[in-house]
């Protein structure tokens, strides 16, 4: 990518699906075999904490409007909603708010 926008929109399609499959992209990294594994390494890290943050951020946009209660999200909604784009979870956090009934949804954990 040629612009620190254009890297950015590539990275946000991580996990995105594409043809009926999940795809992966990443940041690549130059180097020899042992910098090159230590480079993706630390992209690796701070996608996953880019990614978290989003969802983060997301989640904290449905709880601040009263769209959702906190209680809802514990650990578990979490790491899952986090193995996913900030895109995707604000579609499935969407869809959730909008169900009918589901306050009576029992969420034991939370």
């Amino acid at each position: 990518c040629e612009t620190a926008e254009a890297l950015y929109a590539c990275v946000a399609c991580h996990h995105a699906h594409l043809d009926g499959r999940r795809v992966n992209v990443e940041k690549s990294a130059g180097g020899g075999k042992a910098t090159k594994k230590d480079k993706l390494k630390r992209h690796r890290e701070r996608q996953d904490q880019k990614i978290e943050e989003s969802v983060d951020r997301v989640i904290g946009e449905f709880v601040s409007q009263g769209r959702i209660e906190e209680r809802v999200f514990d650990e578990g909604v979490r790491k899952l909603l986090q193995r996913r784009s900030g895109r995707v979870a604000n579609m499935a956090l969407e869809e959730f708010a909008s169900l009918e009934g589901r306050e009576s949804f029992d969420n034991p954990a939370a």
